[in-house]
């Protein structure tokens, strides 16, 4: 029934937005739409527990995988995903679900860190950390599919995805690690319009639509269909936003090295 609601809000705005029927009208509504709904990430809130101080500079930067517990992991409904995962138990669905985040999540932030000139490596495999190595590690506080029906078709932050962690930063001391930074992000797929919407793809009319439609189409369509793995990807960028200012602070490294 909800969903047959929001296609209904869909259908009802559609119609009314084609009053708005020029071809020039349409480009633009399209260009100015992917310029404001494109999928975001941000950091919601932080603490620095280092009391102001200077920390050793770490020999390491482990990454580890981020706990995913199965009960924070809403699946995506639509019929496609469904089928696709028939004879599959949603515990089982939830499980895989939060290994493939934690893996793009944890692979994604070694890079960007590398991308700072520091020497992060994922924990998996690594030897154990040693005095003054950085540990950073985490939980997934939302892990959400979204509804990928929902949007393709109508989109406007409808059926999208959401993925919102808590991060730990750890400096290993005398046999114990300490917690020096703490903090949140949430990363929401594109609220675009959907391909059938007048400022959708599918709306844009005319020479301009179709030089619009061949432009921007390929793009659009991966933003308004992108999953969870690329809400993952987008949240390692702000994490290593926050770390790079942090590891400025403290004298480790350049904010903006390659």
């Amino acid at each position: 029934m909800r969903l047959f609601n929001i296609l209904q809000v869909g259908r009802r705005f559609t119609r009314s937005m084609w009053f708005f029927h020029g071809r020039s009208a349409a480009v633009v509504l399209l260009m100015a739409s992917i310029a404001l709904g494109c999928a975001q990430a941000k950091v919601t809130s932080r603490r620095d527990l280092t009391g102001g101080k200077r920390l050793p500079p770490p020999s390491r930067i482990l990454v580890y995988n981020f706990e995913v517990p199965p009960a924070n992991v809403a699946l995506d409904t639509s019929v496609g995903k469904r089928v696709a995962r028939s004879g599959t138990s949603q515990a089982e669905q939830a499980r895989r679900i939060g290994e493939v985040v934690a893996d793009a999540l944890s692979r994604k932030l070694v890079e960007e860190i590398r991308k700072l000139g520091l020497p992060a490596e994922r924990a998996y495999g690594a030897p154990l950390p040693k005095e003054w190595d950085i540990v950073i590690d985490g939980q997934f506080l939302m892990v959400d599919e979204g509804h990928q029906a929902v949007r393709f078709v109508i989109g406007f932050g409808l059926g999208a995805t959401e993925v919102r962690t808590q991060v730990q930063v750890y400096q290993i001391g005398e046999g114990d690690r300490r917690l020096v930074k703490q903090f949140r992000t949430v990363a929401k797929g594109s609220k675009m319009p959907g391909l059938a919407t007048p400022m959708g793809i599918g709306g844009a009319t005319g020479r301009l639509g179709e030089a619009a439609a061949v432009g921007m189409g390929v793009g659009v369509a991966k933003e308004i269909m992108g999953g969870i793995e690329g809400d993952a990807a987008r949240t390692a960028k702000e994490i290593s936003k926050v770390l790079d200012g942090f590891f400025m602070r403290q004298g480790w490294g350049s904010a903006h090295a390659r």
